[in-house]
């Protein structure tokens, strides 16, 4: 079972007061404070935007499932593969 679910918490998290920087640029800080917190997750919940290839790359090399809504826009149409 994902952290999200089982805990009902974020475990990790990366702010910046640079609105420059993307939400995704911080992903990989946030995603090792998680795996301080919980070593072994089945699996990593996550809204779109986390769907792109680099981010389950990370996600899996850590042994774990990364599970996403597919990319879209603000009213849900589907967008293309992010990689």
């Amino acid at each position: 079972m994902g952290i999200g679910v089982l805990h009902k918490l974020i475990s990790g998290i990366s702010t910046s007061p640079d609105h420059a920087i993307g939400e995704t640029t911080m992903f990989p800080e946030a995603f090792n404070q998680t795996l301080n917190c919980h070593p072994n997750p089945d699996g990593v919940l996550g809204d779109g935007i986390y769907a792109c290839r680099w981010i389950t790359n990370l996600v899996s090399e850590n042994n774990s499932t990364p599970h996403s809504l597919p990319c879209s826009n603000v009213t849900f149409k589907s967008k293309e593969d992010r990689g």
